[in-house]
């Protein structure tokens, strides 16, 4: 594999986080070679020296990753739905396609609440040399890269990302079960399209120790995969939280040489308190190495 320079990595991060916000798309290689601003030999060169797979390729493995995802996070959905929006005729074909990729079936995938890949024991996802940008204020400019989860939680959702309704979720989360320490209240949220808008699937959870008494609706019971998480450190206001999630996902991540994996994006509050002015969160952005690995 040619040496790939950090400038390429950049680009090619780009182009699969474009890729990755938009996979429904019926993508080819003249679409994405435009999208990186290269030649369509040259793209393709670059590419598979940056990933480990020719892009087309690539495409239908992140549309696996990310049925693998949706397996467990909708499991009354039929697994034909979801192979179907991953692109396979027929239940039989994503099943073959599944299997290589992760070496169990869709269905013993969901039964056994095996998570994707990223859940394997693997080294820390490398940054690329060049990767230092602007930070926005607030933000501390030095992220953690750090193993995290699974993360188990009552969680209850809230339909916008204002103040008052995220008050009102944690207020109940609290008299359900008040926080015995710091860091157990949160926000959770996919980071699905935020190339273009903010995501709508917003929750506020408390976490718990696994086994715990189930909760009656509107709380309901959620885990959150072990993987990489890239943590930032941040205090300011409050209000601003969602805007440096976008900021994160849509610029840093790919800025580093990294993907953003099929997990959800969560920050967790130091104390139960929302200070609209000086809010101190950690805020945890899913990561995956750019490179393939091997199957």
């Amino acid at each position: 594999m040619t040496a790939v320079s950090p400038l390429a990595w950049h680009v090619i991060a780009e182009v699969v986080q474009r890729m990755q916000n938009d996979l429904d798309r019926d993508w080819s290689l003249e679409q994405a070679a435009a999208a990186a601003g290269y030649e369509v030999h040259h793209f393709a060169h670059v590419f598979r020296d940056a990933v480990g797979l020719p892009p087309l390729r690539y495409v239908r493995h992140l549309r696996l990753e990310r049925s693998a995802h949706e397996l467990l996070a909708n499991p009354s959905q039929p697994i034909g739905e979801i192979g179907a929006r991953a692109g396979y005729a027929s239940v039989e074909a994503y099943g073959r396609a599944f299997r290589r990729a992760f070496a169990v079936s869709p269905r013993v995938f969901r039964r056994e609440a095996r998570l994707r890949a990223g859940e394997r024991e693997s080294d820390p996802p490398p940054r690329t040399d060049g990767s230092r940008v602007d930070f926005p204020p607030h933000l501390d400019p030095d992220p953690i890269i750090e193993r995290f989860g699974p993360l188990h939680a009552w969680a209850v959702r809230v339909p916008t990302f204002e103040l008052d309704e995220v008050g009102a979720a944690v207020a109940l989360l609290m008299s359900r079960l008040p926080p015995d320490g710091p860091w157990q209240l949160g926000g959770i949220s996919q980071p699905w399209g935020w190339e273009t808008t903010m995501g709508t699937e917003l929750s506020v959870f408390r976490r718990i120790e696994p086994p715990a008494p189930p909760p009656e609706p509107p709380v309901t019971l959620s885990r959150t995969p072990r993987g990489w998480y890239a943590r930032f450190d941040y205090e300011g206001p409050i209000d601003q939280v969602a805007d440096i999630c976008t900021w994160i996902i849509r610029t840093w991540v790919p800025r580093a040489g990294l993907r953003q994996a099929f997990a959800p994006l969560f920050t967790l509050l130091e104390t139960p308190m929302l200070d609209p002015t000086a809010a101190h969160l950690r805020i945890h952005a899913p990561i995956e190495p750019l490179t393939h690995a091997a199957e």
